[in-house]
């Protein structure tokens, strides 16, 4: 009998401005992405679930303030629609706030709740700096919400926002990796 836990693994390549037909174009061609790459627009693409758990609220809110919306998927397509009501073409965010807007759409989806293991590929690189706190918040907040989370990262100043924003009942831990 095998373990069935649900994980999501977010690959440092930003993959879901490329999302335009690549589920069917992958399916049919041999294309050069990785396994990880693919998955992580298959789970973008899921249907939002009826009931987000009330815990993720807050983490929901906190993210559509930063990218100032939510993320839609329309014709196979991401965008952002903000609070304004524009519509803007995923490809046309800063990276960095793409990968909050990821994050809001695994959380919409239900793929990170209790229970689940996030594994995620340097979550700083191309972040503004000033939203490291932010991030290192998120992650925590995930944390606290039963999502366990393994970060692979090159950047002290990301990984001591971790460090200096965790309580003492976190299990948060750091190792020394080389650049």
């Amino acid at each position: 009998m095998g373990l069935n836990i649900q994980s999501i693994f977010i690959p440092t390549t930003e993959m879901l401005s490329h999302s335009k037909d690549f589920l069917a174009m992958n399916q049919k061609y041999t294309m050069p992405f990785d396994g990880t790459q693919v998955d992580i627009i298959v789970n973008a693409s899921l249907p939002e679930t009826r009931e987000v758990p009330a815990a993720m609220n807050g983490i929901l809110d906190k993210i559509s303030d930063v990218i100032d919306g939510k993320v839609i998927l329309e014709d196979d397509s991401f965008y952002v629609v903000k609070r304004d009501g524009r519509k803007i073409d995923f490809s046309l965010e800063a990276e960095g706030l793409r990968k909050f807007g990821l994050l809001w759409k695994l959380i919409r989806n239900g793929l990170l709740e209790s229970g689940t293991v996030l594994l995620w590929e340097e979550p700083e690189a191309n972040l503004n700096p000033e939203l490291y706190p932010l991030a290192a918040e998120i992650l925590l907040e995930l944390q606290k919400n039963g999502v366990q989370i393994f970060v692979a990262t090159h950047n002290y100043n990301f990984a001591k926002y971790l460090e200096i924003r965790r309580m003492e009942k976190e299990q948060v831990t750091g190792a020394s990796m080389g650049a």
